[in-house]
Order: C-alpha cells, then sequence, then structure tokens
C-alpha cells in the first residue's frame, strides 16, 4: 500500500505543535494554580471560581478553543474583585491563559485576516466581544506570530509570559506551536491537519475509556481473604 508521506508529515507536525500548545496549557495552569492558593491563603471565595479554571484547563483530551475561553473568562473575572496583595499574581495568570487561547485559535487556523481571527475569537467566546477587549486579543496575536518569527526573541519572552524557567526541550515544544502561528494554512493542509487532530482525539479518548474499565473492573473485583490458620490436634 503507497504511503501518502505529506499526511504522514502533516500527523507529525500536528503532533508537535499540540505537544507544545499542551506544554503552554500546563504552564498557564501552574500560573493559575499559585494565584488561586493565594487567593485561598487569604480566605478570598473567588478561588472556587480558579478551581473551576484549573479544571478546565486539564481538559482531555485536547482543549478547545471555547474551553479556554471559558478559563480565561473566570480567570479576568477573578482578577477585577481580587486584593491588591494578589493584583501581581493575577496578572500573570491572566497573560498565561489569554496565550494559551490566542495560541490554540492560531495553530489551528494558521496565519489569517483580522476579520477570520475575530471570527475565531467569537466563536471560541460565544459572543461578540467589546472594542477594547477585542483589541487586547488582536495585540496578543501579534505578539505571539512576532515571538514565533524569531527565535531568539522568543527565548527571552517565554519565560516572562509563562512565569516559568524553561528547559531548551520546552522551549524548542513551545516554539514549534508559536512558529506554526505564522504558517498559511491551505485547503489540502487544513483537512490534513483536522483529520489528524481527530484521529489524535479519538485514539486518546479510546485510551482513557480503556483506562476507566480496566479500573472499574479492577475495583469490582472482591478482595481474597486470608484464612486463619487451623490448629493441629495435640
Amino acid at each position: 500500500m503507497k504511503v501518502d508521506q505529506g499526511e504522514d508529515v502533516a500527523v507529525a507536525q500536528v503532533s508537535a505543535v499540540q505537544s507544545g500548545s499542551a506544554l503552554a496549557a500546563n504552564l498557564a495552569h501552574n500560573v493559575v494554580l499559585v494565584f488561586c492558593q493565594q487567593l485561598e491563603r487569604e480566605g478570598a471565595p473567588d478561588a472556587e471560581k480558579l478551581q473551576i479554571a484549573l479544571d478546565l484547563l486539564q481538559q482531555p483530551p485536547l482543549l478547545s478553543a471555547q474551553i479556554t475561553a471559558q478559563a480565561y473568562n473566570l480567570v479576568r473575572e477573578v482578577r477585577k474583585s481580587c486584593a491588591p496583595s494578589c493584583e501581581e499574581l493575577a496578572k500573570f495568570a491572566a497573560l498565561a491563559t489569554r496565550e494559551v487561547l490566542v495560541l490554540h485559535i492560531c495553530c489551528t487556523s494558521g496565519s489569517m485576516s483580522d476579520i477570520g481571527f475575530e471570527t475565531a475569537l467569537e466563536h471560541a467566546f460565544e459572543r461578540e466581544l467589546g472594542p477594547e477587549f477585542r483589541s487586547q486579543l488582536h495585540f496578543a496575536r501579534s505578539a505571539i506570530c512576532r515571538l514565533g518569527r524569531n527565535r531568539t526573541v522568543f527565548e527571552r519572552a517565554a519565560p516572562k509570559i509563562f512565569s516559568s524557567t524553561l528547559s531548551s526541550e520546552e522551549l524548542q515544544a513551545l516554539f514549534t506551536a508559536y512558529a506554526e502561528c505564522t504558517t498559511p494554512v491551505t485547503t489540502r493542509r487544513q483537512q490534513e491537519i483536522t483529520q489528524a487532530m481527530e484521529q489524535q482525539a479519538m485514539e486518546q479518548q479510546q485510551q482513557a475509556m480503556e483506562q476507566q474499565q480496566a479500573t472499574e473492573q479492577q475495583q469490582r473485583r472482591p478482595t481474597a481473604t486470608k484464612k486463619k490458620p487451623t490448629k493441629g490436634r495435640p
């Protein structure tokens, strides 16, 4: 059987980009977690909203733009009402979560027009965005595309964006995702990307189901009881 090398390359590229996006989501999760822990120490009730945001950022098998937008909305909402002592952590959490959202949209759609980006944003947030908020997201997109074209600048900026020291392997994984945002997406390539993402999602869902079934079977398995040894006759 003849193998379509173009599809193989597309699958490999999608896998690398998804790894970078997943890493970005994990890093953002860690920043939000630090913010949440600070609120919990201060007894702030909004910590519960951040717990929801943390759960959303860990949704398997692949984060969607809608899920990430929900997490970002929650972080923004909590930031508006947090105490001054938490403002710095809130700013970093919002920055990292916004980065994941815009990165996800741009990785999926590649280089696109401003109108195309706004359409993708409205689909993610499921509403029309105000001009100021929309402008902030446009700025984030421009910054991501700029970093995706310059590895040196990217390596200086990424640790600040995600409030974390990054290894060379992590920088490489992240940069693959950022660079993807600058790549024009043709119709055929978009189809290949979509098919590859759907296939990987199905495989990961199947693995999760199998693992869950194995766990349930293990829990239903009766525990063997040890019999007490009987004393022999004297």
